[in-house]
């Protein structure tokens, strides 16, 4: 008996500490807690594709648990959790991750698609979630009031504005707001800013109010800064490439290519790729392995095979000198005389996107193929993208590849390679 009663002592004991921590239970068995305890779900969905992601996810969430626990319901979605597939319909996150707050109902209140290691970043995350659940009351009842027939164009720009403001899904919305429009209305620039805003789909009727007079289009567009323009042409492109695959749509993928390749003219080289890019995502997400061997062969060989490391460094190191020059311009800061200003600026590194493509090229052919040719050609991109920027993630790929090539001394080397760079950074091995 004794035996017994401290078996169940410690078993409460661990349920009771993990509670602070993100549990991997059913989302319906979040969402009854959720209700019961009156709080947010938040939902960490767990990258496939990129496992330094989670990681550094970890690693910053590690000291907000504690705080964290006391507001929401901690659901993690790893790749193996058998409710990924629903999470994944219900808001939208094929190729993201990151968090994701729920409440009760199942409503999104706030997003945050990407991975961090600052702990003070996942703390600030507690207020927006908190205040955008009122935002999220809100919609509710502009939700009531659309399905009772209300259509007016000032309260649908309202919900709309809502919607994008919770990350909700608005296409459909947006274009039954488009084709109520008054035709005076598509002659103001307001207008076609605010349909610019939502990214409407290629070919959808938003898409085709907002480019309907090419003149009026362009002074609108023109008028947006230069960074808010190309968020909204890649949030086009992705949105639109997420339904060419959903429908596995070829023609509509080549349309949503094409565009993608618009976007960088007159540079035609960064336009080829991007096309490229988004085709190859294409046939890889719609299991045409045919077409993506083939076109992946072609698109790795030009872009990064071939590329100069003195070239792209010294890219690099102008365009790091550049962001510093801009940074100490900007400051506003009162000088003091003898006391030295520190500057920090964000920059992500040409170098280190040839190691990230390269390494994801190399491997999706470790996953897709069992042919050698195809392998040994992947290899040679691996070694390639630790040769270019010596990163764990590359090494742990070539090592898969030259293991899976029966070049088991040097596989060996190369894995502990990838175990010694994470143990350095503090990750789990």
């Amino acid at each position: 008996m004794r035996c017994l009663l401290f078996c169940f002592f410690t078993v409460t004991c661990l349920f009771t500490t993990a509670q602070n921590n993100f549990q991997s239970y059913r989302f319906s068995n979040a969402l009854s807690d959720a209700l019961k305890e009156g709080k947010l779900i938040w939902l960490q969905y767990e990258s496939a594709t990129c496992n330094q992601c989670n990681e550094v996810a970890d690693k910053g969430m590690q000291d907000a648990l504690d705080k964290m626990g006391t507001v929401f319901i901690l659901l993690k979605i790893s790749t193996s959790h058998p409710d990924r597939a629903q999470i994944e319909k219900l808001y939208n996150l094929s190729q993201n991750f990151g968090s994701l707050f729920i409440d009760a109902n199942k409503n999104l209140v706030h997003s945050y698609k990407k991975s961090t290691t600052r702990t003070d970043d996942y703390l600030k995350l507690i207020d927006v979630a908190l205040s955008r659940a009122g935002e999220n009351l809100q919609v509710n009842e502009l939700e009531k009031e659309y399905a009772n027939g209300n259509r007016a164009p000032g309260f649908l720009e309202l919900l709309l504005q809502k919607k994008k403001l919770l990350s909700l899904e608005t296409a459909l919305l947006l274009d039954e707001y488009a084709g109520l429009l008054p035709a005076d209305s598509l002659q103001s620039t307001y207008t076609l800013k605010f349909l610019a805003a939502f990214a409407p789909l290629l070919d959808s009727k938003a898409d085709a109010a907002l480019r309907k007079n090419q003149n009026l289009f362009n002074r609108a567009w023109y008028s947006l800064p230069k960074e808010e323009r190309s968020l909204i042409n890649s949030q086009i492109i992705y949105r639109s490439m997420q339904k060419a695959i959903r429908e596995k749509n070829e023609k509509y993928a080549l349309r949503v290519g094409y565009f993608a390749q618009s976007t960088h003219m007159p540079n035609y080289e960064a336009g080829s790729k991007s096309y490229e890019s988004n085709m190859l995502h294409f046939y890889k997400e719609t299991g045409d392995t045919a077409k993506y061997f083939a076109r992946a062969l072609a698109y790795y060989d030009r872009f990064f095979m071939g590329a100069n490391l003195d070239s792209v460094a010294r890219f690099d190191s102008i365009n790091k000198a550049k962001l510093l020059r801009e940074a100490i311009a900007n400051d506003t800061r009162p000088k003091v005389p003898g006391m030295p200003v520190q500057h920090s600026i964000a920059m992500s590194p040409r170098i280190q996107m040839f190691t990230r493509e390269l390494n994801n090229g190399a491997w999706d052919f470790y996953l897709l193929t069992k042919n050698p040719y195809l392998l040994a050609i992947a290899t040679t991109w691996a070694k390639t993208s630790v040769d270019y920027f010596s990163t764990p993630e590359a090494w742990n790929t070539y090592a898969h590849l030259l293991y899976g090539q029966k070049q088991t001394k040097e596989a060996i080397a190369a894995q502990q390679k990838s175990v010694n760079m994470k143990k350095q950074r503090g990750f789990n091995t």
